[in-house]
């Protein structure tokens, strides 16, 4: 398992790590030619997201190698910051909240909260911009709970938002992977319409 692990982290860092690097620099340069031509300032923010979505990328890649390596990995402590980069990216406001006793989890539930609230919150920016998140942690005797909500996007009541259920933005399987991601660690993942938000929740056992 350790081999495999180290295998992965090098094909990680020698493929998709070395193509976002080239990708921020494609943008750093893409960025100076904008700022010094006659440009259409909403082409200008856009390669500023897009440039700051790679860097964002880069280093989750490497967090990700890291944590194949066996070193430390992201986790329900990294929440704070995860939530105001969220905030700054997309202008939406996020309340988080942590309720009961924080306390150490194992490294493969910590990973696994921290990536279904990433997943989640990509998934709203996409899906309901700009409605208002809320975040809770919840620790318990029995165990985690992570829940994040929002208001359902006018004109969908009660029903699911279209691409959202265990989907991702491009239509790829992200919360599908949190969700058998969580299963393996004995938790649950589930994401669901009710009362007018959209609420995906989490659970990991003590």
């Amino acid at each position: 398992m350790l081999a495999e692990r180290t295998r992965l982290a090098r094909e990680m860092h020698d493929v998709l790590a070395h193509t976002l690097s080239g990708l921020v620099l494609q943008l750093d340069g893409a960025r100076l030619l904008a700022r010094g031509r006659p440009t259409d300032p909403e082409v200008r923010e856009a390669l500023d997201r897009a440039h700051a979505m790679s860097k964002t990328g880069l280093r989750e890649a490497r967090e990700a190698i890291t944590t194949l390596r066996g070193d430390t990995v992201p986790g329900p402590e990294r929440l704070t910051s995860l939530v105001r980069d969220h905030e700054a990216a997309t202008g939406t406001t996020l309340h988080y909240d942590v309720h009961g006793e924080p306390r150490p989890l194992e490294p493969e539930a910590s990973v696994a909260l921290y990536r279904t609230a990433q997943e989640a919150l990509v998934n709203t920016a996409k899906h309901a911009p700009l409605q208002p998140v809320e975040l809770g942690l919840h620790y318990g005797e029995d165990g985690v709970q992570m829940i994040i909500s929002n208001p359902l996007p006018p004109g969908t009541p009660g029903s699911p938002v279209p691409g959202t259920a265990f989907g991702t933005v491009n239509g790829g399987y992200g919360l599908t992977g949190m969700r058998e991601r969580l299963l393996l660690i004995g938790g649950s993942l589930t994401a669901a319409p009710g009362d007018g938000r959209w609420t995906v929740t989490a659970q990991v056992p003590r």
